[in-house]
């Protein structure tokens, strides 16, 4: 699924910042198709082919997420730039051999996704300033919850003999989301580390969590609530709710939520005051699309990576956390 929405943003990135030189799929069927969409002339069913060009500067790997370790240390390993998918790996050592590999090699940008629908979208800087600022005084209490009838093999047909095998997935809601949860809301207040898991709960079904609350503590005494649903027959929007000691903030981070953002604190005359903020700006790409300019303006030199995997391992260990504590 993801494979061919970076193969759009390769194209809507440009040519003259970067194209691609080579696909690579499990299927002879499904490469030629693409090879003649995308007008690639190199194509393999075998990724260890297209790490042999002397030409090729970087690979995005987009397979499911008990590929992510073999894949990318071998990416790593052939000198090229890597933009690993979310989640970085299935478990905490294949992540951590991941972080290892990388840093035996500082040239080479490696960079994992889960920054593109959380630090890269409008709403980060815009609640991170507020943050900063004051407004809402010292965090202490986040919360965030959304519920999705659909699984992930529902609305990506293709992912279905997999994702429902928590080897091979890693998990479900908690997996599949928890990586931009963390990425978002945990860099509002500079990604503290996770100090213990209060309390985590869910619904089983063939060791995928369909519905999973869970209620953890970060250094600094910050206190995190998660609820996340997918597979169950109710639905409710994204939404994350920030408890400051003189505010609260109230919106959903995604970049499709609505742009409003609602802020409470205490008015001079001690009643409680509303205001409705506007998280206003125009993109005129595809997220990821944000995404792999970001990659791309790393390996130019311009910026830094936005999610390296050393924070990426981090926030993925919480998720493992969590998945613990419900499999118990």
């Amino acid at each position: 699924m993801w494979g061919r929405v970076h193969l759009n943003s390769v194209r809507e990135l440009g040519g003259d910042r970067a194209e691609t030189r080579w696909i690579c799929t499990r299927t002879r069927s499904n490469l030629d198709e693409l090879q003649e969409q995308y007008g690639v002339e190199r194509g393999t069913t075998d990724y260890h082919e297209m790490l042999g060009d002397p030409d090729l500067d970087a690979i995005i790997v987009s397979t499911p997420p008990f590929l992510h370790a073999e894949q990318g240390l071998a990416v790593i390993g052939a000198g090229k730039h890597l933009l690993l998918e979310k989640p970085m790996a299935t478990t905490a050592a294949d992540a951590a051999r991941l972080v290892e590999a990388a840093a035996k090699h500082p040239s080479q940008v490696s960079m994992e996704a889960s920054s593109r629908f959380s630090r890269l979208g409008p709403k980060f800087a815009f609640v991170k300033e507020i943050i900063d600022s004051g407004r809402i005084g010292r965090v202490y209490h986040i919360h965030h919850r959304q519920m999705n009838p659909q699984t992930f093999a529902e609305y990506n047909p293709r992912s279905s003999e997999w994702a429902n095998d928590p080897e091979r997935a890693g998990g479900g809601p908690v997996f599949d989301w928890g990586p931009y949860d963390f990425a978002f809301h945990l860099g509002l207040i500079g990604d503290p580390e996770l100090s213990r898991t209060i309390h985590a709960v869910g619904r089983l079904d063939g060791g995928i969590e369909r519905h999973a609350v869970a209620m953890l503590e970060f250094d600094g005494g910050v206190t995190y609530q998660l609820e996340r649903v997918q597979g169950m027959p109710y639905r409710e929007p994204s939404l994350s709710r920030i408890h400051g000691t003189l505010g609260t903030l109230v919106f959903g981070y995604q970049p499709w939520d609505p742009e409003e953002i609602e802020l409470s604190t205490f008015g001079e005359d001690g009643d409680l005051v509303h205001e409705t903020l506007h998280c206003r700006e125009t993109r005129h790409w595809h997220e990821n699309t944000y995404l792999l300019d970001r990659f791309v303006r790393s390996i130019e030199g311009k910026t830094e990576p936005m999610m390296p995997f050393s924070l990426a391992k981090r926030n993925m260990e919480i998720c493992l956390k969590i998945l613990e504590r419900i499999r118990r």
